[in-house]
């Protein structure tokens, strides 16, 4: 089971997201203040600092096709992208008083055209292509080597607040502040479903890598596991005392699914009968982002309190 790897101070202001990604050296966190940090994995120091954005950071990820770059999200509703570079070979402890500051990086790309703030973003799974929710009502499908808009997905009468798409690519699914859950066929444009069932807005999803189910979060303090074939819950997930704030599904399709919340605690369940197997507390105050690293081994936590946390298997 996952066991607490160390703790760090991430930033003055809250930290709202954070990220792992195919590079197991680096851990990305962003913040309130606007600003992302790369950090080394290995000591806990910051590497690199990416500042462009003018209002807080809301989701960040890595490419799932090229672990060096990293995508932010924004409440000044534009994406950047940032080209991470390697890490200089490990600092020597030998100078204690030269600890050394992260270098800054400029980013390569910008997505701009969301009317107001984004609520998620989400790399479309063959890596060329970068999905966008924001509380314009809207979705939207980037190119991010051309930073162009390809798809303004309306249908949404709400926020869009979350957004994840199918490991094969051909479905998206979204979840708006009205709780409803929509499911997008990607080649026709077209809603093929509505997942009803939360009492309250929709804050996160997930799709499972068998392609099978999806999971969303919500600020009814559960969340849900959906089968996407005969579209219908399978799971209620009531072991949150709060806001779900990040739901994910084990990378390598091993049995946990794994769950953040505003009541301070990140969860690890069974995807066989949604037991609970391990409750990871250490936050003093809400937990608003997790990310599981690619192997499924470590697991980062963001929190209001301004730590980011790693968890990982011994």
């Amino acid at each position: 089971g996952l066991g607490a790897a160390g703790s760090q101070i991430g930033d003055r202001r809250p930290i709202s997201c954070c990220a792992l990604g195919a590079r197991s050296e680096i851990v990305a966190t962003g913040s309130f203040s606007g600003v992302a940090k790369i950090w080394r994995r290995d000591n806990f120091e910051a590497a690199f600092e990416l500042a462009g954005h003018t209002d807080r950071l809301v989701r960040m990820a890595f490419s799932p096709t090229d672990g060096s770059v990293l995508a932010t999200g924004s409440a000044d509703s534009t994406v950047r992208l940032w080209r991470v570079p390697d890490l200089d070979p490990a600092h020597s402890g030998s100078d204690e008083a030269s600890e050394p500051s992260p270098r800054a990086l400029a980013a390569s790309q910008t997505l701009s055209g969301h009317a107001l703030r984004l609520g998620s973003l989400a790399w479309h799974p063959m890596g060329q292509h970068l999905g966008t929710a924001s509380h314009d009502h809207t979705w939207r499908l980037w190119d991010v080597d051309t930073a162009t808009e390809l798809l303004l997905q309306e249908g949404h009468e709400h926020k869009v607040h979350a957004l994840a798409f199918h490991p094969d690519g051909s479905l998206a699914v979204s979840g708006d502040l009205a709780g409803v859950v929509r499911v997008w066929d990607l080649r026709s444009g077209r809603a093929i479903a509505s997942l009803m069932g939360h009492a309250k807005g929709v804050v996160c999803a997930d799709v499972s890598v068998d392609g099978q189910h999806v999971a969303t979060g919500s600020l009814d303090h559960t969340a849900r596991i959906w089968d996407l074939r005969k579209r219908n819950c399978v799971h209620v997930v009531a072991g949150h005392l709060s806001l779900v704030s990040r739901v994910r599904f084990d990378p390598l399709g091993g049995g946990h699914f794994f769950t953040s919340s505003y009541d301070r605690s990140c969860k690890v369940w069974s995807t066989r009968n949604m037991q609970l197997l391990r409750d990871l507390r250490g936050h003093e105050h809400l937990v608003m982002d997790i990310d599981v690293d690619p192997s499924g081994s470590c697991l980062v936590s963001a929190s209001y309190d301004r730590t980011w946390k790693l968890w990982c298997a011994p």
